[in-house]
């Protein structure tokens, strides 16, 4: 039996496929899909983004997951594979909030995480007698879960030189914009320690990104694991909220445990904004405060920041350019409001009759996907890339780099300056 597991990309404005030399990171998904296979299952997985996908090849089942904005390019697979007479099985965040769509373009659905029903699949196809739809009725245990086949991608078609690994799932926060409590679940679950060290040794690398919605969500977790990193003598980046800064020595040890940069979930310098998308626990007067005290331990601040929410007029820009070089951003990750399917946000939005676009490939960050209350979709769109030209330019990414701990100087440089250029090109 060959399995083929495919990332695919994203259908362009112009209808061509969004095409990489390099993509900026490779996914964790599929490698770990292909850990969960049975032996003696022939696994393939090929990256859409970066490489081209054989239709002719000799596969009995073919597994694809997706985003939202890859959804119109992963059915154009999975259509063209049944064209074939191949079975397709769909699983990710965007089936699982729309199963009912996605089935159309499949023969089998997976609804949020594949471990508890995966083997049954293989089974049920097998002895051909595939269900439609499988979905776990609990979650899994993180316990003793296998090592991701990252062997089966060729990194050298990434730029980010950091191995995923994972330490936690869940998010008991549930902010209107985002969907991972619903794929997840609204409570932390973590992996032994000793696990997640087993895993990052026997990798052999030296450079991680920790895909945890928040690696320091529980802060007896969070110190047992980053005491037991610092033997290691890894570097490592992670995303966690600004209440790390209420711990200034749980920051030291982030960083002693070999931590270069955080990504934070700022989103808004204002504080109606974080009560309107249920985040209001994020307290905008601590803000100066709590960063300081992450960047001083040595971690870079990554801030997230979405400009268009329902109280930002067009001084947003401005407000949000002079909060990011106040607190010294070790770069900008800035994102439009986006509607993504089975959130409460785009519930929100739907009854409230602001839905420009309703084409998938059009939802990611910076495209204004329904009608702001405070200023137009043009003002939103030509701001975004104003801020960006802004804060990627290279007077500013000078003036930041004098608040970088020396040793994330070079990385640093680097990853402003790619942005700066991808900036440039509008392919931010």
């Amino acid at each position: 039996m060959k399995i083929l597991f495919v990332q695919p990309s994203r259908i362009k404005n112009n209808g061509t496929i969004e095409k990489w030399k390099r993509h900026f990171n490779r996914s964790m998904a599929l490698p770990y899909l292909a850990a969960l296979t049975p032996p003696g299952i022939d696994v393939e997985i090929v990256d859409d983004r970066v490489e081209e996908i054989n239709y002719n090849g000799n596969y009995d089942l073919v597994g694809i997951t997706s985003y939202t904005s890859q959804a119109p390019r992963a059915y154009q697979i999975a259509d063209l594979f049944r064209q074939k007479g191949r079975k397709v099985v769909m699983g990710g965040i965007h089936a699982t909030a729309l199963p009912d769509e996605a089935i159309l373009h499949a023969d089998a659905i997976v609804l949020g995480e594949a471990e508890n029903v995966w083997g049954n699949l293989l089974a049920d196809f097998k002895s051909g007698n595939l269900k439609q739809f499988y979905k776990s009725d609990t979650f899994h245990s993180l316990i003793d879960l296998p090592r991701p086949r990252f062997d089966l991608l060729n990194v050298k078609e990434y730029t980010l030189p950091f191995t995923p690994v994972q330490a936690s799932r869940g998010c008991p926060h549930n902010c209107d914009f985002c969907s991972v409590s619903k794929f997840y679940g609204k409570s932390y679950r973590f992996r032994p320690v000793e696990n997640v060290v087993e895993e990052i040794k026997a990798s052999g690398a030296k450079n991680f990104i920790f895909i945890d919605d928040n690696i320091t969500a529980h802060k007896k977790y969070s110190r047992e694991l980053f005491k037991a990193l610092i033997p290691l003598k890894i570097r490592w980046i992670g995303q966690c909220t600004t209440n790390i800064g209420r711990d200034p020595e749980l920051c030291k040890l982030a960083a002693q445990s070999g931590c270069y940069f955080m990504g934070i979930g700022v989103e808004s310098v204002d504080q109606e904004n974080l009560q309107t998308v249920e985040k209001s626990w994020n307290k905008v007067a601590e803000f100066p405060k709590l960063l300081k005290t992450i960047r001083k331990s040595g971690i870079g601040l990554v801030l997230n920041m979405i400009v268009g929410l329902d109280n930002d007029d067009e001084g947003v820009f401005e407000k949000t350019r002079k909060f990011l070089m106040n607190n010294r951003a070790f770069y900008l990750v800035l994102n439009t409001p986006i509607p993504y399917p089975g959130t409460k946000l785009a519930e929100r939005i739907e009854e409230e009759g602001r839905i420009i676009y309703r084409d998938w490939s059009k939802y990611v960050q910076g495209n204004v996907i329904f009608t702001p209350k405070q200023m137009t979709p043009e003002a939103l769109k030509n701001g975004y890339w104003k801020l960006l030209d802004d804060f990627f330019s290279y007077p500013s990414i000078m003036k930041r780099s004098f608040y970088q701990s020396c040793r994330n100087i070079p990385f640093y440089l680097k990853r402003n300056i790619d942005l700066h250029l991808a900036v440039k090109r509008r392919d931010y």
